[in-house]
């Protein structure tokens, strides 16, 4: 053999220990590998989510770190609203709110008469009496005197003038007004036919029979046994044509005072328009 054919003899010879050497390492490289497998299946401490284990057992999850995006957020404790502290109302406060809203009202209301009827004698006794009364309602609500009675008198002192108010301004030919202040009346005073009648008896001159006779049944709940609302009410339903109700009502007039000749009257009338 020459010079120059000793080294690929060589590197020849090698090859097989060369190759041993990397089986082996390759060995070793997956026996490694295979073992940490095996720890990762039974090491105790590996975190577990709390699925059952291949034996049929569940190991308790490790806890998550504080950091970990995946923790849970714990909620605050719910705090319970306090109740709202309702003020409880002063009867005696809101009775005297109540006088003093009235005083002003009927004030405002003889105020207006009297500049607009200067010369009405009506008029400036209103304002005499107005006087003497919030004197005295004054002195009351000084001495802590005001009850529910002074409040009930208020109102009817209140219906009173805005009756005679109306009538006022309806002597003078401005029935709106005079609506206005009977309309009001009868809210004052539930219980009172005066301001009613004013207020039907200008319906009827308006030819508002609607109202007139609504009006009307408001009369009857207050005096169902009053035989002047009954004949009222005929003479509206006649003039609306509902003659039934016009009859019944006729004949309750008469029963309620057979003596009257006009309710006879009315209600001959109504038989002979059947």
């Amino acid at each position: 053999m020459t010079r120059h054919q000793k080294p690929a003899q060589q590197s020849a010879e090698s090859r097989p220990a060369a190759s041993s050497l990397g089986r082996l390492l390759l060995a070793a490289g997956v026996l490694a590998c295979v073992g940490i497998v095996v720890l990762m299946i039974v090491d105790p401490w590996q975190p577990d989510d709390g699925k059952p284990s291949a034996d049929g057992e569940s190991r308790a999850a490790t806890p998550q770190s504080k950091s970990s995006p995946d923790a849970a957020v714990a909620e605050p404790p719910i705090v319970p609203a306090r109740p709202a502290v309702v003020p409880v109302p002063d009867p005696e406060a809101a009775r005297e709110e109540a006088v003093v809203a009235l005083q002003e009202e009927e004030s405002r209301v003889v105020d207006e008469l009297l500049t607009r009827f200067p010369d009405h004698p009506e008029a400036k006794g209103y304002r005499e009496k107005f006087k003497t009364l919030k004197a005295k309602d004054d002195e009351d609500l000084r001495a802590g005197k005001q009850e529910d009675s002074d409040l009930n008198a208020a109102r009817e002192s209140v219906a009173q003038t805005r009756l005679r108010a109306g009538r006022i301004y309806q002597q003078q030919g401005l029935s709106w007004q005079a609506e206005k202040h009977w309309r009001r009346s009868a809210e004052l005073a539930p219980k009172d036919t005066m301001c009613r009648l004013e207020l039907g008896a200008m319906y009827r001159q308006k030819n508002r029979l609607s109202d007139a006779l609504r009006i009307g049944e408001q009369l009857l709940e207050i005096e169902p046994d009053n035989a002047l609302f009954h004949a009222n009410n005929g003479a509206l339903y006649v003039r609306l044509k509902r003659f039934d109700k016009a009859r019944e009502s006729a004949r309750r007039a008469m029963e309620l005072e057979p003596e009257n000749e006009e309710y006879a009257e009315l209600y001959e009338s109504i038989e002979a328009q059947q």
